[in-house]
Order: C-alpha cells, then structure tokens, then sequence
C-alpha cells in the first residue's frame, strides 16, 4: 500500500471532511476552490489508501458508509490537533489532564496496560484513571470520558460511539479435556459436554452456529456462566469444559497448543464489535480525541497480534 506524503494524506483529509459537510463535491470543491475532478480524484485516492468505501455515492445527498464516519472522525481529530498547534495551543497531554476510562475486565487486562503505557509515553502529562467493569454503566453518572465496550448492536450516525474493530469468538477447550471427553464433530454434540457460558453469546439458553449461510442453534446447560471471559479462560485452561472465548484472549493459548478450538468450521450466530462509547460532554476534548486516535491506530496495525496476560501481569493461574 502507498502512503502519500504527509501534506499531501492531509489535504485528502481536509478535503473529506468538506465533502462530508457539504454532502455534494460539486459544493465541496466551489468550498474549497478546487474543481469537482480534483476533489473526486482525492476522495478516491483516499479510498484507496484506505481500502474502503467511505461515501455511498447513490445517496443525494451523499451518505458516509459506517467505514466513512470512522475515517471522518479520525479525520476531524487529526485536523483539530494540528490547528491547535498551529495556533500555538501547547500539545495535548501537556496540561495534566486525566482521562478517565471504563473496560470489561478481560479487555482491561489484556489490552489497557500497554496501551495505556504506549501512549503515556508520548504525553507524560496525561494521567489515566481505569475503571474495569463488565457492565454497561451510565457515563455522565459514573464521570467516565470513554467506555471500551464489546457490544452487537451497531453504530448509527446518532451515537456517540466509534467502532475501532471486529472481534471473533472461537470455541474452544484443552487437548487433556477432550481426551477425557467424547468427540465434538457437531453442535449438537455440546449438550454432551461441560459448557464454559459467556452471557452475551447465548441467546435464550443456546449456542449459535453459522456454517456456508445455514444457521443453528444448541440448547446449552451452563457448567459455569460469568460475565467475564477472562474467568471462563482460566476455567478452560485448568481443563474444565468447553467456552466460548474472544479471539483477542484466546489466540495466544491455541497457538500455543494449550487450548483446541472446536468446530473450527463453523462459525458463531453473533458477531461483536469493540466500540468506543465516548460521554456526550466529553466528544470535544482534544486529550481524549488524540487518545482515541492512537488506540484506533494500534488496534489496526495490531490486529493479528493478540496481547496476552503474561504481557500484563494477568497471567491464568496454571496447574
């Protein structure tokens, strides 16, 4: 993938933002004192760069796609920290600021502690408070800027939410539990079975299964249910069943030969999204905007790399 310049991976920024304000590149250029083929030779270019595609070209006005309100987003936060430069605003983090954040346990251990770290190191001056709570808490009520949430409903153009990635879920359990246990070649072979239950990813008392677009469903008796996956992790290592487990706690173990995924060739009836849910109150706050950026970047670039415990002093106890 070719990456512009600086200047020039800016001025496709800017000239996005314009066209998303406008709705039109006919208005977007007369704005800009470009003409309409250079503003839509930008807005593909930047597509490209990308790889998506950030306006649903059909729709008059034009529509962001979910992709575009996240690039759009990203954009206005770049956009903001330079003209806050520019007009001699010290850098944000540089005004011991706190940001206050909320994360599921799992993602917490996992994740928050080098990213936490990373960005710290750029702007000492930023103190972060965390909060870890696997519940979905009031922000304004609870004085929370950022929520880190995992979550199946979608953004829509209304919330104060980002997406920042996809997550998968695999279903898995240790080589020395199915030895003791019968085979697993079907769904349905679960009921057999001691299951390691994750809340949100049953439906009415039952485990959901997609395979070449046929759907089905298991009706599952919990051996342990918790909210958190990051117990159902240490439960599955100690050889206690089979869970249903996030790919960005779970891909370290298999790799590593301590957990098996199961029914490898379906795949869950839900998908999950990590989401940014941002306070209302707080959307503007340039600390939290550079923050929120920098996390979207790590998460993008890491994406395939899995943050495992031992990383982050959150170690499963072991046998």
């Amino acid at each position: 993938m070719n990456i512009p310049n600086l200047s020039g991976y800016l001025n496709q920024f800017q000239i996005f933002i314009k066209i998303a304000e406008t709705g039109n590149l006919s208005r977007a250029a007369r704005a800009l004192g470009l003409t309409p083929s250079a503003v839509s030779k930008s807005l593909s270019q930047l597509e490209s760069i990308t790889g998506h595609l950030l306006i649903n070209r059909e729709s008059r006005p034009f529509q962001l796609t979910l992709d575009g309100r996240r690039i759009l987003q990203l954009a206005q936060r770049v956009i903001a920290d330079i003209e806050s430069i520019a007009d001699g605003s010290r850098l944000p983090g540089m005004q011991g600021e706190t940001l206050r954040i909320s994360c599921s346990l799992a993602f917490g251990c996992t994740h928050i502690p080098r990213l936490s770290g990373d960005f710290q190191a750029l702007y000492p001056g930023v103190s972060i408070d965390v909060m870890l709570d696997d519940r979905f808490i009031n922000l304004e009520r609870e004085d929370i800027d950022v929520a880190f949430r995992i979550t199946s409903e979608a953004v829509t153009q209304n919330d104060d939410a980002e997406p920042l990635m996809d997550i998968r879920w695999f279903y898995c359990a240790s080589p020395d539990y199915l030895r003791r246990h019968p085979p697993i070649t079907v769904p349905a072979d679960l009921r057999f079975h001691h299951c390691l239950v994750y809340p949100q990813m049953t439906h009415e008392g039952k485990w959901m299964f997609r395979q070449h677009a046929k759907s089905e469903t298991v009706a599952v008796t919990p051996h342990l249910s918790c909210n958190s996956s990051l117990l159902l992790l240490q439960r599955a290592l100690l050889h206690g069943g089979v869970a249903c487990l996030p790919d960005y706690l779970a891909s370290h173990y298999i790799n590593g030969g301590k957990l098996v995924r199961v029914l490898s060739e379906y795949d869950p009836g839900v998908t999950h999204q990590l989401q940014a849910r941002i306070r209302h109150s707080a959307k503007e706050n340039k600390t939290l905007r550079l923050f929120l950026a920098f996390i979207q970047n790590r998460l993008t670039k890491n994406c395939d790399q899995t943050i495992t415990p031992r990383d982050t002093n959150c170690e499963p106890y072991s046998q």
